[in-house]
């Protein structure tokens, strides 16, 4: 059962916002996303109503996996700017009513960064045990889950890695070491006891300045045990310092099992491309975990896949958040191979769920992803979500030539711009601003408030938020073939709004309801503006 509510109570009206720094917007000509460039956007973010920036790594980093591969976590990288850019977003943001998540990197370092120096040398010291090394260089563990990296320093052993060679495991200690594997630490080793310091010191340095949270990166890397056998016991831990000392900070991870992440008392987890969940919703099958018949896609897919696998993480959330997201900057663009008018009924769907929703840079103009580029920085396959921000058909990202910006732009941008959708009252960036002003007024569409889905299989997503006299009613066809279905009882008497609905239409008097192709509308029980 999920119990009350125990985030910041912010975070139930927040709509957040990924910017890829290096991509959104270049202040200095030279090709590369800053925090200055961020900083002259911030009326832009604010116009369109998200109130949560998420940045991706901005700290020092030799730039192997694109800033995850953090040198030092309490300095900023120089192509980004300095501490003092840094304070001037967070003043900027505070002054609208805005806040700022950083991302935090606790799994692993850079092989550049000094603790993993220390680490390599022969003589024991500090920093010994502060990463996973085995006793021997052909050492390596079968069935550990993680990637060794053999060969490296000049003491004996291989060591751990996360995720790419250059990425080395730090050593956050087990519930149950097994007595074969000596590096294996228990919890309460000081060695293991020193690294939790080192974090939640540098939590405390970046939350001082004003930073009101963290997404965590690759949070589970960190818990090798099962949720009742004590994974999760560093998260107890800062959730602890973080009720204590900062308690209107938010701790959000990138976990991808939400009943698992929130039972350690973290405020939010992403339901991401690892989850069925997520994948029945929005994985083309040329996709990675891609499905036959996603639900947002041209054939449609049956709604009762998503709601099987997405419930009972709904039911356990444990007081926590799901956070809900069109995308981010390891998956396809939700503007791949969908209309404007698909993309319309996606957002109606993100911004109306019991979920802290998060879009993606550039998702609120439907940016598709760039196809045929070599990788960047580690990107590969994601290197084409990872293009510049589409300002507008020219130069809007850099005043740098093309051939030297961060990524190409892509070649034929069309109306999927900015500028091209500004003002427009038909364009998706315009619709995008009305759900999120809804959200933020409309009882019904508190996290908290009720959910109750209506139609339970075919390809039609039918749902209630909140009761009474407030509920709303949101209705998404997102498939290209038309249907008609008898009218639900629901929605009887209900009546799809203006503002939030397209292609939906109601015949009383034959009792149907007849959908067009990707249609969608929010009913409600008038059939005038809606408000608060």
């Amino acid at each position: 059962m999920n119990k009350p509510s125990t985030h910041p109570a912010w975070l139930d009206r927040a709509v957040g916002y990924q910017i890829y720094p290096q991509s959104f917007q270049d202040s200095n000509g030279d090709g590369i996303g800053d925090l200055p460039g961020i900083l002259s956007r911030v009326d832009d973010l604010a116009g369109l109503g998200v109130n949560l920036i998420w940045l991706s790594p901005i700290y020092d980093s030799p730039f192997l996996d694109a800033g995850y591969d953090v040198r030092d976590f309490k300095a900023v990288a120089p192509r980004y700017g300095t501490l003092e850019d840094v304070d001037r977003l967070i003043d900027a943001l505070h002054e609208r009513g805005m806040r700022l998540m950083l991302d935090l990197v606790p799994g692993h370092t850079s092989i550049d960064h000094p603790w993993f120096l220390e680490s390599c040398k022969h003589d024991p010291n500090p920093y010994t045990n502060r990463y996973v090394w085995t006793d021997s260089m052909y050492q390596v563990p079968a069935g550990s889950g993680a990637g060794f990296l053999q060969g490296y320093g000049e003491r004996e052993g291989a060591v751990a890695v996360n995720f790419f060679w250059s990425q080395p495991k730090l050593n956050f200690g087990v519930l149950n070491p097994d007595p074969a594997k000596p590096w294996e630490l228990p919890f309460d080793h000081p060695d293991v006891q020193a690294l939790w310091r080192e974090m939640f010191d540098i939590i405390r340095f970046w939350l001082d300045r004003g930073v009101d949270g963290f997404r965590i990166d690759s949070a589970k890397s960190i818990c090798p045990d099962h949720p009742p056998r004590g994974e999760g016991r560093f998260y107890r831990e800062l959730r602890e310092i973080f009720d204590r000392e900062y308690p209107n900070a938010a701790l959000l991870t990138e976990w991808g099992w939400p009943c698992d992440a929130l039972a350690t008392g973290v405020h939010a987890d992403f339901l991401l491309h690892n989850h069925p969940a997520f994948n029945e919703l929005f994985s083309m099958p040329d996709w990675e975990n891609g499905v036959p018949e996603p639900v947002f896609s041209d054939q449609g897919g049956d709604v009762a896949r998503f709601y099987q696998q997405y419930l009972p993480h709904h039911r356990q959330r444990h007081g926590g958040l799901i956070c809900m997201m069109s995308g981010n900057h390891d998956y396809m663009r939700c503007g791949t191979g969908r209309s404007i008018d698909q993309l319309k009924g996606l957002f109606t769907f993100l911004l109306t769920m019991p979920a802290l929703p998060m879009m993606y840079y550039g998702d609120e103009v439907g940016m598709p992803n760039v196809t045929g580029l070599k990788s960047k920085e580690g990107g590969y396959r994601r290197t084409g979500c990872r293009t510049p921000m589409q300002w507008d058909a020219a130069d809007g990202f850099s005043t740098a030539p093309h051939e030297t910006w961060y990524l190409p732009p892509h070649a034929n941008p069309g109306e999927r711009t900015v500028a091209a959708q500004t003002g427009r009252d038909d364009s998706l960036r315009t619709q995008v601003q009305r759900l999120i002003a809804l959200r933020k007024i409309h009882p019904a569409l508190d996290p908290d408030a009720p959910w109750v889905p209506l139609l339970e299989d075919g390809p039609t997503l039918l749902y209630r938020r909140g009761d009474g006299e407030n509920a709303l009613h949101v209705l998404v066809h997102p498939c290209t073939r038309e249907r008609s279905i008898d009218l639900p009882q629901s929605l009887a008497g209900k009546y799809p709004n203006p503002s939030f609905s397209s292609g939906v239409s109601v015949s009383a008097c034959e009792g149907r309801l007849h959908l067009s192709s990707a249609s969608y509308a929010v009913f409600s029980a008038s059939s005038g503006m809606l408000t608060g």
